[in-house]
C-alpha cells in the first residue's frame, strides 16, 4: 500500500490482486486485514478507474505440507476467516469480484520448501485468471 501512496493515477481496464497468505503467516489481526483489503480497493478505484478488480480468494493455508499440526490446523482457519470476509467484503459491488482459490493442493504443485506455489501452479493460477476475464468480457 505504501508505493500506492505516491503512485501517480494511470487507467488500467482490470486489476487482480493476489494477498492474505503472508497476513495469516504473520498473525495480522482480522478486522484490521479486512480495513486494509477495503482502503486498497478504493486506493485501486481512485488511481486507475478498472472497469473490474480481480481479487483472489485466500489460499488454503491448512493444505500446505511444510506446516505441522496444530500450526497448520490453525493457519487454516484462519486463512478461511479471511478469504471469507473477503468475498463477504466484494459481495454487491459491481466493478469487484472475489475469485475462490480452487486449485488443487497437489504436492506436485508446490515448490520444494513445502510451502510457496510451484511454477506450474503460478502457470495454471495465470491461465485460469485470465480465461475469467476473457470470458467476462465477451
Amino acid at each position: 500500500m505504501a508505493d500506492l501512496a505516491t503512485a501517480k493515477p494511470e487507467p488500467f481496464d482490470v486489476i487482480i490482486t493476489a494477498l492474505g497468505v503472508n497476513d495469516v503467516t504473520r498473525l495480522v489481526p482480522y478486522p484490521l486485514w479486512l480495513r486494509r483489503q477495503g482502503a486498497l480497493l478504493e486506493r485501486l478505484r481512485l488511481l486507475h478507474g478498472p472497469r473490474r478488480i480481480y481479487v483472489s480468494g485466500v489460499p488454503p493455508v491448512g493444505s500446505f505440507p511444510l506446516l505441522p499440526d496444530p500450526l497448520r490446523w490453525t493457519l487454516g482457519r484462519q486463512a478461511t476467516r479471511f478469504d471469507q470476509g473477503l468475498a463477504a467484503l466484494l459481495h454487491g459491488t459491481s466493478d469487484a469480484v472475489h475469485v475462490p482459490f480452487d486449485l488443487p493442493m497437489d504436492p506436485s504443485l508446490i515448490a520444494q520448501d513445502g510451502f510457496h506455489p510451484s511454477a506450474s501452479l503460478y502457470a495454471e493460477w495465470g491461465e485460469r485468471k485470465a480465461s475469467r476475464i476473457v470470458s467476462d468480457w465477451l
